[in-house]
């Protein structure tokens, strides 16, 4: 364990991402990377490189001029604006929600972005799904401040829709295609005064395969992970 823990980072860089040559790679964190020994503050070290692009260094330049509040060159959630898409990445890796500090930089973006004509379409990603989905047992719903925090993001992001703006959702962690998501119950109560929006969980790759939730049935909207097994020696 002590050997893959040292290895697995810098291996992950050097096969995953190097292979991607000059197709740009954003970096999200899952909640693997802040299980101990592992922590978020040696994810930031590891992969300041990634996380500080110059996409990202440009668009915190940009949101200086806006008066946008900004993230530090190493945060673990920032976002970048290319060709009218605001791409925002979330850090919901640990406690299984999301901070007040990265909840009121979140909705500082999205208030600036609805009044923004050249941003027509935004899209939020993250590692857990939020709260209420057809995921519901492997999301934000393992704690309050998850059903909290999530419920308020969604509904942040349901008020951008409003404002004539495409939102789309991503997360992973559970290790299966899913679509349409928040197509479920809880969003779809008028109660509840919000809407289902367009979101997929894409958890195929990683660990072991999951089974699909109960109430879904496999096809080709929702597919438990593919593995993909390499012989070393036989290199097949």
């Amino acid at each position: 364990m002590d050997e893959y823990l040292t290895m697995a980072w810098p291996e992950f860089l050097e096969h995953q991402v190097t292979p991607c040559g000059k197709v740009p790679f954003f970096l999200g964190i899952g909640n693997h990377e802040t299980v101990p020994p592992k922590t978020r503050t040696e994810f930031q070290s590891q992969f300041s490189a990634l996380l500080s692009r110059t996409e990202l260094t440009a668009q915190r330049r940009r949101d200086t001029l806006r008066h946008v509040p900004t993230t530090p060159s190493n945060s673990t959630y920032y976002h970048w604006i290319s060709r009218g898409v605001d791409f925002i990445n979330l850090d919901n890796a640990s406690n299984d929600s999301f901070d007040e500090q990265q909840l009121n930089w979140f909705d500082a973006i999205l208030e600036v972005d609805v009044h923004d004509p050249a941003v027509l379409s935004i899209v939020v990603a993250m590692h857990e799904t939020l709260p209420y989905s057809l995921s519901g047992s492997h999301s934000m719903c393992a704690s309050d401040a998850g059903l909290a925090s999530g419920d308020h993001v969604y509904r942040n992001r349901v008020a951008a829709e409003d404002r004539h703006k495409r939102v789309y959702i991503l997360a992973s962690h559970a290790h299966y295609y899913l679509a349409d998501v928040f197509n479920t119950a809880y969003w779809r109560d008028a109660t509840h005064h919000a809407q289902v929006l367009p979101g997929w969980i894409v958890g195929s790759a990683g660990a072991e395969r999951y089974a699909l939730p109960a109430d879904v049935v496999p096809g080709p909207d929702a597919q438990p992970q593919c593995l993909w097994l390499f012989d070393r020696q036989r290199g097949e």
